[in-house]
């Protein structure tokens, strides 16, 4: 029987990357994806967008952040 916590945990690493991505396409873009799905163009609210972008990208490296530390600087 294994244990279902005992490998890195990837899932986030993958969400790290999404948020990442997800950044980064909406500043060459334009266009971000709020909550709910509602669209924040840059046009139309730029303070909104400015803030969705830097979430994005501060939650993205912090997820990334959180894997590495689980994965290097924890104890096994």
């Amino acid at each position: 029987m294994t244990d279902s916590g005992s490998g890195p945990p990837y899932g986030l690493l993958f969400m790290g990357i999404f948020f990442l991505f997800l950044g980064v396409a909406a500043a060459l873009t334009g266009e971000g994806v709020a909550r709910f799905g509602r669209m924040v163009e840059r046009s139309k609210n730029p303070r909104h967008f400015r803030l969705l972008i830097a979430v994005e990208l501060v939650g993205g490296a912090f997820l990334i952040g959180f894997f590495l530390y689980k994965v290097y600087l924890t104890p096994h």
